[in-house]
C-alpha cells in the first residue's frame, strides 16, 4: 500500500505543514520521510522514488549537524 498526500509542502504556513527538506514549519528537527507530502505517484509504483527522497533527506540532515 502506498499512501500519498495528507501533509502538504509549501512556503505558506497557513496552507502547508512542511517546507523545503520535508521539515515541519513549527519544528525544523522533525522530518517526514515517507510519501505523505507527494500529491500523487503518477502511474508507477512510488517506492524507489520515496527511497531516493529519504536518502537525500538523510544526507541533508547529516550535513546540517
Amino acid at each position: 500500500m502506498h499512501d500519498l498526500g495528507g501533509v502538504p509542502m509549501g512556503n505558506n504556513t497557513e496552507r502547508s505543514v512542511l517546507y523545503g527538506w520535508k521539515s515541519f514549519h513549527t519544528c525544523s528537527n522533525l522530518l517526514v520521510t515517507d510519501s505523505s507530502c507527494r500529491p500523487s505517484s503518477g502511474w508507477q509504483c512510488p517506492t524507489l522514488s520515496s527511497m531516493a527522497l529519504i536518502r537525500q533527506i538523510c544526507l541533508a540532515a547529516i550535513s546540517r549537524q
